[in-house]
């Protein structure tokens, strides 16, 4: 298991490396060299986490403020840019000023992270990628 950042902005928490039996069990030549099985968290879990990074990129007035400092406040910086790793650049700096709630509103209904994370029965979704 190899940890990945927790300071800075970053999209995943965890990554497992396995050997791929089906290499060495394999009776043919078309059994992928590679195999990746990436898991989402869930639309829920998503969401909280969203308020908590929106927080952090407001003033006291609760209004979203321009990407701080990363020498000032890593924190608020981080928020930033693992919101903009998730909804594409420029996304908070087309909301500055605008009032938390306003900002909350457009991101909750974005249909990309909606289709990525959002399950009917509340679970995650798993993609399985396959090459070589």
């Amino acid at each position: 298991v190899l940890p990945t950042s927790g300071s800075r902005g970053c999209t995943a928490a965890v990554v497992e490396l396995c050997f791929n039996q089906d290499l060495v069990d394999a009776s043919s030549d078309e059994t992928s060299v590679y195999k990746a099985q990436v898991e989402f968290m869930s639309l829920q879990e998503w969401l909280e986490e969203l308020q908590i990074l929106l927080n952090e990129c407001c003033n006291p007035e609760n209004n979203i403020v321009r990407r701080p400092d990363s020498r000032r406040d890593l924190d608020a910086a981080s928020s930033w840019d693992k919101i903009e790793q998730v909804y594409g650049r420029r996304t908070l700096s087309l909301l500055l000023g605008k009032p938390k709630e306003e900002a909350w509103g457009v991101l909750k209904d974005d249909t990309r992270v909606l289709k990525l994370l959002g399950r009917d029965d509340g679970g995650v979704n798993t993609v399985v990628v396959q090459e070589g």
